[in-house]
């Protein structure tokens, strides 16, 4: 379905802490699964973030600042500052 073009959000649970091989330039490296989902498969997408409990929402870049810094200006103009992203407790 997603290579298909009919769907744009994706839910992971269970056991996404394991590391996914990634394969580089130079050689095959291990990085962990929201790393690998931010650059191998939503690598061409202009913003991809993640959502953790204890976190609340996060843009995802993997090492690359600069798309990190691209994400964030569309993003806190529509959320505001980071800050107020967290969950909120009951």
């Amino acid at each position: 379905m997603y290579f298909s073009g009919t769907i744009c959000m994706f839910v992971l649970y269970g056991n996404v802490h394991d590391l996914v091989r990634c394969q580089g330039a130079e050689k095959d490296t291990f990085v962990n699964l929201s790393d690998f989902l931010a650059t191998q498969l939503f690598g061409s997408w202009d913003i991809v973030l993640g959502c953790d409990l204890g976190r609340g929402l996060r843009p995802i870049a993997g090492s690359n600042p600069k798309r990190l810094q691209g994400m964030m200006q569309p993003v806190t103009s529509v959320l505001g500052l980071p800050a107020t992203w967290r969950p909120r407790s009951r």
